[in-house]
């Protein structure tokens, strides 16, 4: 049996990086097995459009020009089956149970569920079915329910300009679904008295048919995707996607509570966090997302020669690490790149979500291109390791966090309706945030160095200010009361996203230490015992 399919996609050369909202993985993560299942299901989920400038079609639907399915091989379907013009609607909702590569037999392997393949066309048939004649041009509708698929892809790596990409060259899948609904229209040159009967023959006989043909819809399935992947990565190349320059770490906890790191090229890394750091936020929020700029780097690093040390042996060391932390961090209005560490003046955060809170906020708050301004004047009343217990314990306090963003609303607040996008303001006067940090210490090259996995943080403020443009599409007087009751009712409206804005600060400070203490050994820090 022979498919061929002709898919509207166009491959060039010039490399391209993932969208920001794409999430990306370390293949020398221990968990990159479980990351690109994520990140593969993640950005299936985003086909309902498509993504040109790394050649991604949109998948609702997904058109192929033409597709041929040849005859069968057990003599019920002796007719080649020519179809153009389609869309195929469905393959959006794919889900996979598997996606894993093998970069050393390079080989994709995946398997996954479809609940439904609606696949329209112009079709053009001359032959038997079931021993019937079918002869006919028209339209057609083919639809597939509860679709097992499998995959294992072979490819080759390529390398143009010093970067390597991935040419898929052969694949097998399987494709079984458990009931298939055939519709031809205008069979017999219009006889629906015929078309009606081949049509009634062909479903109560659907699965002898399908069986029969069952290898060609594979082998078109399995092309069309063949088809999506080396256009991707002929654009993308196996660095920009899988190595550390640029990489993603995802968490997720009970109740949708969600936190995803995104790690970008000449920046600083994340290392991991215990679900269970979520449940207290996740109780309280529907959905918290932050999308934070960090990357990867595993050799060790010594302090810029700007910092101030203390050495454990000093009596006054607790004070002595308060006052340098404190003065090390007044530094960071600029990046210290051998260190993952970011610049604070501002602190840039891509994308940010906190979602509905249970009373006053009936609206989930989307925020893009954020700049967080403040953070490089916190004041450190307690910074204190406790080695027994392998705790660090924070009191801090930031005069003013000023949160500017893009942002995108539409629900209720205090009950009144609130819609709109354009630029926000919120501040935060007198930002405490108190409490500690748990940690796994790591062994590497006979050093010490620190993994934090959950915090127990509170945040206070003493007053916070908001201010929306552009709400009810510029409506002036609308968007200027509505600012208003929310300042004059501030207390109440912050109270009940408070958890959501408590969880962004602890991820910033535990993202940062773990940038930093995942380069800087406690013995290079602070002496040895």
């Amino acid at each position: 049996m022979k498919t061929a399919i002709v898919l509207v996609l166009v491959a060039v050369a010039q490399s391209a990086k993932f969208p920001t909202n794409f999430h990306k993985c370390n293949r020398k993560d221990p968990d990159f097995d479980k990351c690109t299942l994520e990140a593969a299901n993640n950005g299936l989920a985003q086909l309902t459009k498509d993504f040109p400038e790394i050649h991604l079609p949109s998948l609702n639907p997904l058109e192929v020009s033409e597709l041929k399915i040849g005859a069968g091989s057990e003599g019920v379907v002796n007719v080649q089956q020519n179809f153009k013009n389609c869309k195929l609607y469905g393959i959006d909702k794919l889900r996979l149970d598997n996606f894993r590569f093998d970069f050393e037999k390079k080989v994709l392997e995946g398997n996954g569920f479809i609940p439904e393949i609606k696949k329209l066309c112009d079709y053009e048939l001359n032959g038997k079915v079931l021993l019937l004649p079918i002869v006919g041009t028209g339209k057609s509708t083919v639809i597939l329910r509860d679709i097992k698929l499998g995959a294992h892809y072979n490819f080759e790596e390529v390398q143009k300009k010093g970067k390597h990409f991935m040419n898929f060259k052969s694949f097998t899948v399987s494709f079984n679904p458990d009931f298939v609904s055939f519709d031809f229209e205008n069979l017999f040159n219009g006889d629906k008295q015929l078309g009606d009967n081949i049509n009634k023959v062909l479903n109560e006989n659907y699965k002898e048919v399908f069986a029969d043909v069952q290898k060609g819809y594979e082998e078109g399935f399995g092309l069309v995707v063949e088809n999506i992947l080396n256009n991707l990565f002929a654009k993308v190349s196996i660095e920009e996607a899988f190595d550390y320059p640029n990489a993603i770490l995802q968490f997720t906890a009970k109740y949708n509570a969600i936190i995803l790191i995104i790690l970008q090229k000449n920046t600083y890394t994340f290392t991991h966090i215990k679900d269970k750091s979520f449940t207290k936020i996740a109780n309280n929020m529907k959905t918290l997302l932050i999308v934070f700029v960090v990357a990867l780097k595993c050799q060790a690093v010594k302090f810029p020669h700007t910092f101030k040390l203390c050495k454990r042996s000093d009596p006054d060391f607790p004070k002595c690490l308060r006052e340098a932390a404190e003065f090390n961090i007044h530094q960071l209005v600029h990046p210290f790149k051998d260190l993952r560490i970011p610049g604070l003046k501002p602190l840039l955060i891509p994308s940010l979500v906190i979602g509905s809170g249970k009373r006053a906020v009936a609206v989930e708050q989307r925020f893009h291109n954020c700049n967080f301004h403040g953070f490089e004047h916190v004041l450190l009343e307690k910074f204190e390791f406790d080695f027994k217990k392998n705790t660090l314990i924070i009191d801090s306090h930031i005069p003013e966090v000023t949160k500017k963003c893009d942002y995108k609303l539409s629900g209720r607040v205090l009950l009144l309706p609130i819609q709109g996008e354009g630029e926000s303001t919120i501040v935060l006067k007198n930002v405490t945030i108190a409490g500690y940090f748990n940690y796994e210490t790591v062994k590497r090259s006979g050093k010490t160095y620190l993994r934090f996995v959950d915090h127990h943080l509170s945040l206070d403020v003493s007053h916070v200010y908001y201010h929306f443009d552009n709400l009810f599409n510029g409506d002036k007087a609308l968007g200027d009361n509505i600012n208003k009751v929310l300042n004059d009712n501030w207390s109440e409206v912050f109270e009940d996203v408070k958890g959501g804005y408590s969880e962004v600060m602890n991820q910033i400070i535990q993202t940062l230490l773990n940038n930093f203490w995942s380069v800087v050994s406690l013995e290079d820090a602070f002496g040895e015992k």
